[in-house]
């Protein structure tokens, strides 16, 4: 791959402390080179900033490591899931892992996971990457690179079309395709998940977003045969079951939206938002449509 780089001889601290970097941009990873000098915009993936670090004061952010943990060759998986929003990680951050997937799995990389939860090894699962190549970051750990794979973010404009839909279409083809125990129902009610969840990648709530009413909504829906079922706690098999036979899916305006792409029969989703202007233009609307041929979605 052309876009594919490289840096030679790296040590990369990792540190959990947000107190020790800018809180705005909270990426707790540090690269170094072994001069001493601080890399700055090398386009490392990090999928919602297209960098690693900028603005940082010190490359010393955790305890001196003497005896670094060392590989030949790695590349950083740096998903932002510290934001807690399942919508941006996956359209944001897994464009990257999916467009270079092969690669990593080809070639004699090992590949380094900061933040890994549920949702992160269901894409690794998705797009074949073994568990055999993936390293888990551990906090206030020096890591010795000889050399460090890296490369232009594919979504590095932020929603970049032409990335997310192959991606969630690989998901979406990957889960929907296996055999499991698989719900009747075929119409739902998807309610927002209402707490922060590191491990599904849920932000809380909105209160911008937050329907007050929401138990009349379900007593209406449910009088017309929809079911309501809260998918935020669910791994991506799990949900894939839920809606495998599912045509029509009611739910709030949230990133959970994009749960609907494991709904291959779905034929309408209606979005319940109190943004109604020119929201057919929406990114939320341009992704389903894309994934989902033939879909009718109304707001």
């Amino acid at each position: 791959m052309s876009d594919i780089q490289t840096l030679r001889d790296v040590n990369i601290v990792y540190n959990q402390d947000p107190n020790t970097v800018n809180k705005s941009i909270f990426i707790p990873l540090t690269v170094q080179s072994l001069d001493g000098d601080l890399l700055r915009n090398v386009g490392i993936w990090n999928g919602r900033y297209n960098f690693l670090l900028q603005k940082f004061d010190s490359v010393t952010f955790g305890k001196s490591c003497n005896d670094p943990e060392y590989y030949k060759r790695a590349y950083i998986l740096n998903p932002s899931i510290w934001a807690g929003s399942f919508f941006h990680l996956m359209t944001d951050d897994m464009p990257g892992l999916c467009k270079y997937a092969d690669f990593l799995k080809n070639e004699d990389v090992t590949i380094l996971v900061r933040n890994r939860n549920s949702v992160i090894n269901d894409c690794l699962e998705a797009f074949d990457i073994p568990n055999k190549k993936i390293v888990s970051l551990k906090p206030n750990t020096t890591y010795r690179i000889e050399e460090l794979v890296y490369h232009e973010n594919p979504n590095s404009q932020r929603f970049c079309l032409e990335a997310i839909i192959p991606t969630l279409t690989k998901i979406r083809d990957h889960f929907t395709s296996k055999k499991t125990k698989n719900s009747k129902d075929t119409k739902f009610y998807l309610p927002r998940w209402k707490e922060e969840s590191k491990e599904f990648n849920n932000s809380k709530a909105s209160d911008t977003r937050k329907i007050l009413n929401e138990d009349a909504v379900i007593t209406a829906l449910s009088a017309k045969n929809f079911s309501s079922v809260n998918l935020g706690n669910k791994t991506f098999d799990k949900k894939s079951a839920v809606l495998k036979n599912a045509e029509q899916i009611v739910c709030p305006h949230s990133g959970g939206v994009l749960n609907c792409i494991f709904a291959p029969n779905i034929q309408r989703v209606i979005i319940l938002s109190k943004t109604s202007l020119s929201f057919s233009d929406h990114r939320i609307h341009k992704i389903l449509k894309g994934v989902i041929n033939n879909l009718d979605v109304q707001t």
